[in-house]
Formats: structure tokens, C-alpha cells, sequence
């Protein structure tokens, strides 16, 4: 980056105040921005602004200090994004629930300075879709108490999707109750997609079958949700590393106290990236360290959905993995 320069940018054209605001550094935040740098954009279109990066990082103190300097809640990148859809996306469980309890929150505050949650990006998803997809039913509530947003709580996608669509495809109970409950979708049956199949419908939809491997991957690439791999998860991921030589990297970031179910905003653990790429000696030494075969990243129900391997499949059985059956509330 440039010296003394409050506009400079990393190679990738990612801006030093937009590294700064993911990074919740809200000192170096307010030390750029009284320099003169750039809140609207980096210098590279499609890069996430720095209220982009505040609020993917649920961080609402950088997120309301740079709105109270004229960031635009609404500035959107090439695909349609703006600072709510990376919020309602990214979700950080823990620090919605800290904002929910105190009243205030990524998506109220972005709300509340005329953020439009009913903008849909390029593949016409809105706020409460990518809320939907990723299970976070207090966030897609947020928007859904704005009366303005209610009304369009029924918008489909490209491909005919609802966020109740999105819900359901999650078996996310605790969503579909918050959708259904919201008073502004009172027949659910009247929503089709390009398939003429409405969310009851979608229930029917076997994981081995073509239909919801096809859904399954539609939806993964309308989502960014594995965008951040930090911590033991970057260790499974280290470029040309083969299983046997990661093993000491592993003990060096457990010795040094990291979660071995740390998980990114996809809810993708060490133990999902090992198991992707077949790192048996990792997933065993995972395994040994207690990370749960249980958790499963976001919009997915099943290992097998996406894991053929019947080797990984076992080693994830033995440490305590069974599919999970349909909710039978989910069901009726």
C-alpha cells in the first residue's frame, strides 16, 4: 500500500479502509476517513465497500460511524450487493443475538438510515432470501417488521424463488415460522417455481435425487457464504499441502487454543474442508480433538449431499454422525 496515501489499496484493489473496516480496526477506520479516503468505493468496482465489509463483519459500531459520515447504505456492487444483503448473508449468529438483545443490529441500523431491503442483486435475492438460505430466522425477521418490506416478503427470484422456497430447502423450522407468521404470505401454495413446485412441494424433494443436487448447487453459487477462511480452517486449505505434512500445522494452531469447531459465516468447520479434500489423517486427528461431525455447513442437511467417499463417510459415522430425518413438525 501506498505511503501516507489514505486511499491506497492492496494489490487485489481492496482499499486500506475497507481491509480495516472487516477487520473491526475502527481507530484505523477514523484515521483514514480524517485523512479524506474513500468510503463509496475501492479501487476495483466489484470489491466490497467498507460499509460492505462493516456490516459482513457484523460490526454495527463501524457500520453506524461511517453511515453518520455519509456512507450510502444503498451503493451496490456489478452483482446487485449492498451492505444489507452481506449482512443479512453473513448473520455472525453471536453478534445478532448480542444486537437483538440490546435492540439494535446490523440490519435495523441499515434499516433505519433507508437501506432498501426489498433491492434484489443479480440473481434477485434480497436481504430476507440470503437471511432465509443461511437459517438465520432473527435476522430475516428484521427486515420483515418494516412495513415496506413485508409487502414484498413474497418476491421471487430468477429461477421463481421464495425465501420460504430458501427456508424450506434448509428444513429451517424456526424460518419458515418466522415467514409464515409475518402475515404477508398467506397462501404459500400460490408460490411456484420455474418448476411449478411450490415450497410444500420442495419438502418432497429427495437429497439423492437430481432435482435437489441441482437446487442445492444453484443455491451455493447464489450465496457467498464461504467467502472468509481464517484460523484452522486456513490450515486444512493451505495451497499444495498434502494430509501427512498438515498434521503439524494442526497441532501448532490447537496448542495455541483455536476452536477446533471455529466455523466461517458458512458454517464451514476445519473438519468440512479436511472431508472435501479427503485429508483422512487430518479428519482423524479433527476427530481426536473433538470436533463434531454434526455440524453441517449452511444449506446443506446431509454429509452425503455432497461427500461420495465412503471412507470419509465412515470415519464421520464412527466419531457420531447420523442423517438427520425430517423435522416431523417441518413434515405436517
Amino acid at each position: 500500500m501506498g505511503a501516507g496515501n489514505p486511499n491506497s489499496a492492496s494489490p487485489d484493489g481492496k482499499s486500506a479502509l475497507a481491509w480495516a473496516a472487516g477487520l473491526s480496526h475502527i481507530e484505523t477506520v477514523a484515521f483514514l476517513v480524517e485523512r479524506g479516503a474513500n468510503m463509496s468505493s475501492t479501487l476495483n468496482g466489484p470489491m466490497m465497500t467498507p460499509l460492505d465489509e462493516a456490516a459482513a463483519a457484523g460490526n454495527h459500531f463501524i457500520v453506524e460511524w461511517l453511515l453518520g459520515r455519509g456512507a450510502n447504505p444503498n451503493s451496490r456492487d456489478r452483482d446487485g450487493w449492498s451492505a444489507i444483503h452481506w449482512a443479512a448473508e453473513e448473520g455472525h449468529l453471536e453478534v445478532v443475538r448480542l444486537s437483538w438483545e440490546a435492540r439494535v443490529n446490523v440490519d435495523a441500523l441499515l434499516l433505519s438510515r433507508r437501506a432498501d431491503a426489498r433491492k434484489a442483486n443479480c440473481h434477485g435475492w434480497t436481504a430476507v432470501h440470503h437471511a432465509a438460505y443461511m437459517g438465520y430466522s432473527q435476522v430475516a425477521q428484521c427486515p420483515l417488521e418494516v412495513e415496506r418490506v413485508r409487502m414484498n416478503a413474497s418476491q421471487q427470484d430468477n429461477h421463481g424463488w421464495s425465501a420460504l422456497h430458501l427456508a424450506v430447502y434448509g428444513r429451517d423450522l424456526a424460518t419458515i415460522e418466522v415467514l409464515l407468521s409475518s402475515a404477508a404470505i398467506q397462501d404459500p401454495r400460490g408460490f411456484v417455481d420455474e418448476s411449478g413446485l411450490t415450497p410444500q412441494e420442495w419438502l418432497d424433494l429427495r437429497p439423492s435425487g437430481h432435482s435437489y443436487k441441482a437446487i442445492c448447487s444453484l443455491a451455493f453459487g447464489k450465496s457467498r457464504c464461504c467467502s472468509a477462511v481464517t484460523g484452522l480452517r486456513r490450515a486444512v486449505t493451505i495451497k499444495h499441502a498434502v494430509a501427512s505434512g498438515n498434521i503439524p500445522i494442526f497441532n501448532l494452531f490447537l496448542n495455541l487454543g483455536h476452536n477446533v469447531n471455529g466455523m466461517n459465516s458458512g458454517r464451514r468447520t476445519a473438519l468440512y474442508y479436511a472431508a472435501k479434500k479427503r485429508m483422512l489423517p487430518i479428519m482423524i486427528l479433527l476427530l481426536e480433538h473433538g470436533a463434531d461431525p454434526k455440524i453441517l455447513p449452511a444449506g446443506r442437511t446431509s454429509w452425503e449431499e455432497f461427500i461420495s467417499e465412503e471412507t470419509v463417510l465412515q470415519l464421520l459415522k464412527q466419531a457420531g454422525y447420523t442423517r438427520r430425518d425430517l423435522d416431523p413438525r417441518l413434515a405436517r
